[in-house]
């Protein structure tokens, strides 16, 4: 790389940039600048409900924590208008089902959520060979796949509901429509790494409707910006980049 080039590279000097974190117990929001600085950070308590193998958590307050550890942090910064991009990491194989306009059917089954046992006995059937090639030979009952069957045979949802991992949720809501997921947070609802897509056969197999399921893009990429509604609730800018975590 030329050194015109490099310099056209780096992040301008004065750049704050966000990392998002939804945890099992908090939301937090990091701020840095272009060198790893921490220049300001915020956390919001989040809750949950265990019974037995079950745990949840309701969807709509991750967003209202997460929007108020954002608030918090930007308004430390001596100037927000600085902030030229976030990525968001949540916990994995935590989901949910949303309908079409984004708004949650489920509550968010939780990435230690054990309840779908029978279905990942037939995840592993319809998947093995599959399973297998990406290395890890087996799905555990709290992968998000199972918990997925396990939604579709415990209810009846409308024709274009959506799967969302917990970080889906959160973009949707940030970008004001839905964008796509990662392929860190979709790997335990079952996408093929290698290949870069959705194994179609094996859903298939398992009645997964294609539609339900959300495009799929490597962390890192760019998929949205921050609508002005999404920085009216959380002090991000609008307009502020939207890049897929893990």
């Amino acid at each position: 790389m030329s050194e015109h080039a490099a310099r056209a590279a780096a992040p301008p000097p004065d750049a704050v940039w966000l990392g998002l974190d939804l945890g099992t117990q908090s939301a937090r929001c990091v701020a840095v600048d272009s060198a790893g600085t921490v220049l300001a950070a915020a956390s919001r308590p989040l809750t949950g409900r265990r019974e037995g193998r079950r745990h949840e958590q309701d969807p709509e307050q991750w967003w209202s924590a997460l929007a108020a550890a954002c608030r918090a942090a930007t308004g430390a910064l001596d100037d927000p208008a600085r902030v030229r991009g976030l990525a968001l990491d949540a916990t994995s194989g935590t989901i949910l089902l949303a309908d079409a306009s984004g708004t949650p059917l489920t509550p968010g089954l939780m990435y230690d959520d054990g309840r779908a046992a029978e279905q990942a006995a037939r995840v592993n059937t319809a998947g093995a060979a599959v399973w297998r090639e990406l290395g890890y030979r087996s799905m555990q009952p709290s992968w998000a796949l199972p918990k997925l069957r396990w939604l579709l045979d415990h209810a009846a949802y409308p024709a274009d509901a959506r799967l969302l991992h917990q970080a889906d949720l959160i973009t949707w809501r940030l970008a004001g429509h839905q964008v796509a997921s990662d392929a860190s947070h979709a790997l335990k609802s079952g996408y093929h790494l290698l290949e870069e897509r959705w194994p179609a056969r094996v859903l298939a197999e398992l009645d997964v409707p294609e539609g339900l399921l959300p495009d799929v893009v490597r962390p890192g990429t760019v998929i949205g910006a921050v609508c002005a509604r999404a920085a009216a609730a959380t002090g991000i800018p609008a307009g502020t980049a939207i890049v897929a975590g893990m």
